[in-house]
């Protein structure tokens, strides 16, 4: 069944709080909610843009839930439903993981000056 059906590419958009794209390697999860041998794994390296994939099923079996779980940023889930021959888009913020973050310490000594 898996290969007579609709399939459909997702671009998918990540950017940061700050609005830029994210630099990071990503796990994207299509759980399908109506027939679950459609689950599909993409593992993709966004390199500060938008990242195409392709093959994922779409309508009348393109509803799924889409994890998004990224090294860098902390994981999200939301839902999509995958339309076959249009453009199909996931844009999301994402907040930076606080156990990966690097913060930059303020520097006393200068506290005076400020």
């Amino acid at each position: 069944m898996s290969q007579n059906i609709n399939r459909a590419d997702v671009t998918v958009n990540l950017r940061d709080v700050h609005g830029q794209a994210i630099t990071d390697e990503v796990e994207i999860t299509f759980f399908n909610q109506k027939v679950q041998s459609l689950n599909q794994r993409f593992d993709v390296k966004f390199k500060g843009g938008p990242a195409v994939l392709t093959g994922v099923a779409a309508f009348p079996f393109g509803l799924a839930e889409v994890f998004i779980k990224p090294k860098r940023y902390r994981y999200k889930s939301i839902f999509i439903n995958v339309v076959g021959g249009e453009q199909n888009t996931i844009n999301e913020d994402l907040f930076v993981d606080p156990d990966k973050a690097r913060p930059r310490l303020m520097d006393y000594d200068d506290l005076k000056g400020k």
